[in-house]
């Protein structure tokens, strides 16, 4: 996939494929390899390119970077999947660095980031299936003296009570040294919505989904979830701050169907 998209291109409702979602100045070279191996072993991934040719908001002069992903999914028997990938980030930005009088300059810096993560799938029972990951991440700068690790482990525990009724847990862990480190983790959530929260700082998530089928007509849902940090007085900022360590949500939900 080739990408080009002019810094004068405004669209408010495009939404092209790029490293950035503002489908405008980028230019960029995907390739991407899918390949069923052998009948237990799967192995994917892609390199992706990308320069933006026009300064930005944050860097005053034209910046680019490039992106290795390389993946295996591994059938170890039927009820058990392992998956494991690596990613290789690194991207050009502007950041704050003293120069040798001391002074504040801005300067276009190298950002590399690498992440390693390895995910476990067992069909305990035709009803009850469990999930686990620990994934790992390292971010490092060329110009400066400063990098940064982070990890993540969670436990996933899906269990169809009936044909009617379905749970879904998990329980999370998290500890990175700051925002610039954090982790991601597509979630379970109401129909509808999408839940891909960012983990920083160090802490401990967790939340429970139950859904309830009524006669096909009728679907009720809910979703409560808590997040706890140490270490900290508040939570959010500005008109979404949350005084204390711990922010918990209770969502519910009900759909027709005629």
């Amino acid at each position: 996939v080739y990408r080009d998209y002019s810094p004068r291109f405004n669209n408010f409702h495009a939404n092209g494929f790029g490293e950035r979602s503002e489908t405008k100045n980028e230019r960029g070279f995907y390739v991407g390899l899918d390949v069923q191996a052998l009948r237990w072993l799967r192995v994917s991934g892609y390199v992706d390119q990308f320069r933006f040719p026009w300064r930005t908001y944050s860097d005053p002069l034209p910046t680019r970077g490039h992106e290795v992903l390389a993946q295996c999914d591994v059938k170890v028997s039927p009820r058990l999947d392992l998956v494991a990938r690596f990613t290789h980030k690194s991207t050009e930005g502007t950041e704050s660095l003293l120069d040798q009088f001391g002074r504040d300059t801005r300067v276009i810096v190298d950002r590399a980031q690498q992440k390693y993560r390895v995910t476990g799938s067992y069909q305990v029972t035709p009803r009850v299936r469990v999930k686990g990951r620990v994934e790992l991440t390292h971010v490092a700068y060329n110009l400066l003296s400063r990098s940064e690790r982070g990890y993540l482990l969670y436990q996933d525990l899906q269990y169809k009570v009936s044909k009617e009724i379905s749970l879904d847990a998990r329980l999370i862990f998290f500890h990175t040294d700051s925002y610039d480190s954090r982790l991601y983790e597509y979630e379970s959530d109401l129909r509808g919505v999408f839940s891909n929260p960012s983990l920083y700082g160090r802490g401990r998530r967790w939340y429970l989904v139950a859904r309830y089928n009524i006669a096909g007509l009728l679907a009720l849902s809910a979703k409560y979830s808590e997040t706890q940090k140490e270490g900290v007085t508040a939570l959010g900022s500005g008109s979404t701050e949350i005084q204390g360590d711990l922010d918990n949500r209770l969502a519910v939900q009900i759909d027709f169907t005629w």
